[in-house]
């Protein structure tokens, strides 16, 4: 910008106002202009994505998607007297060896603790996608959710790092539970960390028709 000066070489106090009003708005626009540039990067939230996705693609009331609790697997005596130190050992080592002799042997790995922990809970929480896989071909359900809430979407989705892997093998199994919400009234996407937002974005993408399908059916 080109300063006029008087001729006696002095900046006169019109163009110094001149100046001061150029600078300040200058740095509103520039204010403006990055305020709405973080707007623009905050990642969008997976779980009102999966939301909207629903919605284009069936046209339906999310709010009428709402499960009892005669959806879930009721915890029984029987369950949590099968929740033993060995067995949960297996689960959290990620000991398929001994868990296929466990399940020789007949044990119950339906077993959930008293506060409704289930065994496909702790492998969702460590990310263990082969143990969830094994529990569920022995007939495990997913559907079950703990005292607070939450169901094995909510753990697997609380993991540091994505893992697709686990979260495909749940969907292919319930999609449903992605609607479930905790006590808190979360549903299972807000336990995932916001800074892997645009990867399950992504994901649900893929997933799209499978998902959809799945829940709608």
């Amino acid at each position: 910008m080109t300063i006029m000066t008087s001729c006696d070489g002095y900046i006169s106090a019109r163009s110094i106002a001149n100046i001061r009003d150029r600078s300040a708005e200058q740095y509103d626009n520039e204010r403006k202009l990055k305020s709405s540039l973080c707007v623009a990067k905050k990642p969008i939230d997976p779980q009102i994505y999966l939301m909207n996705m629903l919605i284009e693609y069936a046209n339906v009331n999310i709010h009428s998607l709402s499960y009892s609790e005669e959806y879930y697997i009721p915890n029984t005596d029987e369950n949590i007297q099968a929740y033993t130190l060995d067995i949960v050992s297996a689960v959290r080592r990620d000991d398929l060896d001994t868990l296929k002799r466990f399940k020789e042997a007949g044990r119950n790995f339906q077993c959930r603790n008293k506060v409704g922990e289930s065994l496909i809970h702790i492998a969702c929480r460590r990310g263990s996608t082969e143990v969830v896989r094994f529990l569920i071909e022995t007939g495990c359900s997913i559907r079950v959710k703990d005292d607070c809430g939450r169901t094995p979407f909510h753990d697997a989705l609380w993991l540091a790092r994505p893992n697709f892997d686990l979260i495909a093998l749940l969907i292919h199994h319930d999609a449903k539970l992605l609607l479930a919400k905790d006590n808190r009234g979360f549903y299972p996407f807000a336990y995932a960390p916001r800074d892997h937002s645009g990867d399950w974005i992504r994901f649900l993408k893929q997933k799209r028709t499978q998902i959809c399908s799945n829940i709608l059916q």
